[in-house]
C-alpha cells in the first residue's frame, strides 16, 4: 500500500470516497474461511442503500498500523496538545 499516492485513482471516474458513509463497524470472531476474525463495515449510500463489506482483522490492522506510522495516533496527538 502506497500511503503517498491517491488510493481512489483506480475507481470509476463516478466514484468518491465521500458519495457514502460507514454506519457501522463490526468483528464476526470466525468469519473467515479460515476460522479467523472478520471486520465487517455496513456502508450507506446517499440513495439510501446498505452496502456490507468484510475484509480480515488481520489485513485491517496491518492497514491501521500502516496509517498510524504515516499519520502519527489521533489518540496520543490528542492527548499532547490538552
Amino acid at each position: 500500500m502506497n500511503l503517498d499516492t491517491d488510493p481512489w485513482s483506480d475507481l470509476k471516474d463516478n466514484a468518491s470516497p465521500d458519495m457514502a458513509m460507514i454506519g457501522r463497524i463490526g468483528v464476526l470472531p470466525h468469519g473467515m474461511t479460515s476460522g479467523n476474525a472478520a471486520v465487517c463495515v455496513a456502508i450507506q449510500t446517499a440513495d439510501g442503500k446498505t452496502i456490507i463489506a468484510q475484509t480480515s482483522w488481520k489485513l485491517l490492522n496491518a492497514a491501521v498500523k500502516a496509517f498510524r506510522v504515516r499519520y502519527g495516533d489521533p489518540e496520543i496527538d490528542a492527548f499532547r496538545t490538552r
